[in-house]
């Protein structure tokens, strides 16, 4: 089972992903930059959802639920 290293740092009103950190090296990316990479194989570990015209990251399950994307995780201050 590949490692997840992705967390939720901003969602939506609706409680929808929009912003992700890569814990590897920290690096934060937008929720349609982390789909093109899933989709393209470059990240192990999670999958797309598509909810009418836009497609979201999920976790792929397993029976750990401290690698899921939710819930949100506060992003360190700088």
């Amino acid at each position: 089972m590949p490692k997840k290293t992705r967390k939720t740092i901003e969602e939506t009103s609706t409680g929808g992903n929009k912003k992700f950190i890569d814990l590897k090296n920290l690096t934060e990316e937008q929720r349609k930059a982390l789909v093109q990479k899933i989709e393209n194989g470059r990240v192990d570990g999670y999958h797309i959802m598509k909810t009418g015209r836009k497609k979201w990251p999920r976790s792929n399950p397993d029976r750990s639920e401290s690698n899921n994307l939710d819930p949100k995780i506060k992003k360190p201050k700088k």
